[in-house]
């Protein structure tokens, strides 16, 4: 790679694409606290209230798809920032009226779409820097962070002020984020450009990266799912109430760090294919010992275990 002009992001760079994606990300991550809100609310049924999840987090990948396909699009800016925040926010508004699955599954499209743009822009701001390592990162941990907030501040929010009002609060949460924008980077994305990308022609390589990507999808499809009827799971189980089971499964976040830590340690070695088998072995671990050790303790090791190996 050659003729690129790299800007390095300064720490203030940093903290707010760390805090607007933190934002953006907050009733995404939240989503296991949400779903149970969806039932007693709004009277959905277990399958209605999945689907409302599955729809946002649909929305939330076309939006990073769109990103992909579309340089222009991801380019950033911060009129373009400010403008897909307060679709985000209409998003919340919206939602804090709509009373049938069809109304709250067209806002949360909306909002699980811009979020997914809001960050894509910021990953863009982020990869063309001197200093992108420590960037991402940092953006990234706002993402695990915004998990630690998120199923806390929405139990409590929930009990407080009810769905309606959670979601305007949200609202209002994002329309004050926005104080921040006059800071937001808008470094130039890597002005000239003349890259000799490695092509992979032979058949074995791009059925090994189909393999590899399907499988990725499939992990992740199924882990989300997991994540999302965490606290239904956990409600099950006798001697657990709503607002510890918020509180555990926002701290169980953090032991994610634990698999990134580990990941970067092992990765000199270049122990790829014994890392994906250990990884997805723990997985299936974590998978067993929520269906098979239904007690508070077993709960708690599991999803520890599952966050970590994720991550990993």
């Amino acid at each position: 790679m050659i003729g690129i002009e790299q800007d390095r992001l300064s720490a203030r760079d940093i903290a707010v694409l760390c805090a607007v994606a933190l934002v953006a990300n907050l009733f995404f991550a939240g989503q296991t606290s949400l779903l149970i809100a969806y039932q007693s609310v709004l009277h959905f049924s277990l399958t209605e209230s999945g689907w409302l999840a599955t729809i946002e987090g649909g929305a939330y990948a076309f939006g990073m798809l769109l990103a992909a396909l579309s340089a222009a699009l991801v380019r950033p800016n911060r009129l373009k920032v400010c403008g897909l925040l307060l679709l985000l926010a209409l998003a919340q508004a919206l939602s804090a009226g709509a009373t049938t699955l069809l109304t709250m599954g067209l806002c949360r499209s909306v909002s699980g779409m811009m979020a997914g743009l809001i960050l894509s822009v910021g990953t863009a701001a982020i990869s063309s820097t001197g200093n992108a390592g420590r960037a991402f990162a940092l953006y990234f941990g706002a993402l695990f962070l915004s998990g630690v907030v998120a199923l806390p501040l929405i139990t409590y929010l929930l009990l407080l002020v009810g769905l309606p009002g959670t979601y305007l609060m949200y609202a209002a949460l994002i329309l004050g984020s926005m104080a921040a924008l006059g800071w937001y980077p808008v470094h130039a994305i890597e002005k000239t450009r003349n890259v000799a990308a490695p092509v992979f022609h032979q058949p074995r390589a791009r059925s090994g990266r189909v393999l590899m990507f399907a499988a990725l999808f499939v992990n992740f499809v199924f882990n989300g799912g997991i994540w999302v009827l965490a606290e239904q799971l956990g409600l099950e189980i006798p001697g657990i109430n709503q607002v510890w089971l918020s509180d555990f499964l926002a701290g169980s976040m953090l032991f994610g760090l634990i698999g990134t830590a580990v990941a970067t340690a092992i990765a000199p070695r270049r122990l790829h294919l014994f890392s994906l088998v250990l990884g997805n072995a723990l997985l299936i671990v974590s998978m067993l010992m929520l269906s098979g050790w239904r007690s508070a303790s077993g709960f708690v090791l599991a999803m520890a275990l599952l966050n970590i190996s994720v991550t990993f």
